[in-house]
């Protein structure tokens, strides 16, 4: 098995892959790339069984073969390389020996028999939709900071994908907030849905590169598909919860405000809440927002800070609390100069948007309020 490529090419399909060899395995194998020479085409796969990455380049291919090669050394062995650097790369299938060869230097590795390397599952589904790929980075930007870390509720690590016709809903929460995009014009036909984990569209986000990608699936599994990348991912086999029941309906006050402004105050005041609690206190009256924490100390000492932001508002004053953490990360997932904040009652949840949705699409953050110290 023998092939030569330069160090750039080879390292960009080695970095792509190594996103999802996983740190600490009980199985050896995990820790290896399975590299496929046919004709002038490398194929590197890598897997954590959970995921897969199968990047193929083109290469100068003398000897068709395959073998699992050991992934951090071979990788970090091309990433000190010059960029340049013509690389061979030469493997014997019975020793199990393999050496890369440059121009100034030799580096020999021992990798395992390809049989051992897990099999990808690929598979046959007629449910098949092309996402532009700046459309799909961010929805998972937009939507995986939401999902639930609680693996026992596990439809909520996940982002659900539901699909209306030319209409895509994406939707994650972690039962303290929600997000909900809504985008149009999707080239799709039918009704159905599925729950893609949270890390796996984290790792499809690093790798997506421009143009367009491709996603397929079945009920156990989704396909993403980009030039020469493709990701497999198993899904989430759980019902996801009726969010729609949880999205307030009768939210009648609303706050329009600048949204850098508003995120920057709140992260200043963040400083100084509870530790523990977080809670941050919005007093919103007409045409002015203040933005206040207090954490009390054991010893009697205690640090507070507040900050008083112009607004448009027209309706009675209210006073709600807020985990600081939560209002932080929704405005920093809103692309738009100014907001909303849509408020009902100091008990009831809140939702955040854009002043201006860009064009077909709706982005709706919905964060859960807390009950104020007195």
């Amino acid at each position: 098995m023998k092939f030569s490529a330069t160090s750039g090419a080879l390292l960009k399909a080695l970095s792509k892959a190594f996103t999802v060899v996983p740190s600490k395995s009980p199985l050896p194998i995990l820790d290896h790339f399975l590299f496929e020479v046919s004709g002038t085409t490398l194929t590197v796969t890598a897997t954590n069984l959970e995921i897969t990455m199968v990047v193929t380049i083109n290469v100068k291919g003398n000897t068709n073969g395959k073998m699992a090669v050991p992934a951090s050394i071979i990788l970090n062995t091309v990433q000190a390389l010059p960029q340049n650097t013509n690389v061979n790369f030469a493997a014997n299938i019975a020793s199990k020996k393999i050496a890369l060869t440059t121009e100034k230097g030799t580096y020999h590795l021992t990798g395992q028999n390809a049989e051992d390397f897990p099999k990808v599952g690929d598979f046959k589904s007629s449910e098949k939709v092309t996402l532009e790929s700046e459309t799909l980075r961010k929805i998972i930007s937009r939507t995986t900071f939401a999902a639930s870390a609680d693996d026992l509720r596990p439809a909520m690590t996940g982002v659900l994908f539901e699909f209306h016709g030319t209409e895509l809903r994406t939707v994650a929460t972690d039962g303290h907030r929600l997000v909900r995009i809504k985008n149009q014009n999707i080239a799709n036909e039918g009704k159905r849905e599925i729950v893609v984990p949270q890390k796996a569209l984290q790792i499809l986000a690093r790798s997506l590169e421009e143009n367009s990608c491709t996603l397929t699936h079945d009920e156990n599994q989704a396909k993403f598909s980009f030039n020469s990348t493709t990701m497999y991912t198993r899904l989430v086999n759980e019902k996801y919860p009726n969010y729609e029941a949880v999205i307030p309906t009768d939210n009648d006050k609303d706050v329009r405000i600048n949204r850098e402004d508003f995120l920057q105050a709140v992260r200043r005041i963040a400083l100084y809440t509870n530790s523990e609690t977080k809670q941050l206190r919005l007093s919103i009256k007409k045409k002015e927002i203040v933005i206040a924490a207090e954490d009390i100390g054991l010893t009697g000492g205690n640090q507070s800070a507040n900050e008083e932001l112009a607004c448009e508002y027209a309706n009675e004053e209210i006073d709600i609390g807020f985990n600081a953490g939560y209002i932080a990360d929704a405005l920093s997932h809103i692309e738009n100069e100014e907001i909303i904040l849509s408020l009902s009652s100091p008990t009831r949840a809140a939702m955040l948007k854009p002043a201006q949705n860009a064009e077909n699409e709706e982005v709706l953050m919905l964060v859960m309020p807390v009950r104020l110290n007195s």
